[in-house]
């Protein structure tokens, strides 16, 4: 059975942290802290698609994702820069931009939820 995209995948985040919660949540607390930040410059990128910049952009954050447990959105964020060459109009663009704004909001709150349990488990 395979996790939606946008929900955390526990298993995988548990083999990553050798179930250390205490690690875990101050992954999670940096990525709250961004996640403001990251969806208001892809919000700035959907309105300048052709910014140079927006596949740097996507680069630099995708393993972000990763490290939360959000695997897939990690690949969709590769897979669309690596397909950049193969774009051939701004149209298309625009909807893996806006794919990944969209999978990144709706993760927003398992993201959140997923630190609250964590911040239970050390009892903070």
């Amino acid at each position: 059975m395979s996790i939606p995209i946008h929900e955390i995948d526990h298993a995988y985040l548990q083999s990553l942290y050798h179930n250390d919660a205490a690690v875990m949540a101050q992954i999670f607390e940096l990525l709250i802290a961004d996640l403001p930040l990251i969806q208001a410059q892809l919000t700035y990128y959907q309105t300048n698609i052709t910014d140079p910049t927006l596949f740097e952009y996507i680069h630099k954050h995708k393993t972000s994702f990763a490290f939360v447990g959000l695997k897939a959105i990690t690949t969709m964020m590769n897979d669309f820069e690596k397909n950049r060459d193969t774009y051939t109009d701004n149209e298309t663009i625009q909807l893996g931009l806006n794919e990944i704004k969209s999978t990144i909001q709706l993760a927003s709150t398992h993201i959140i939820k997923y630190y609250a349990t964590l911040q239970q488990q050390l009892g903070k």
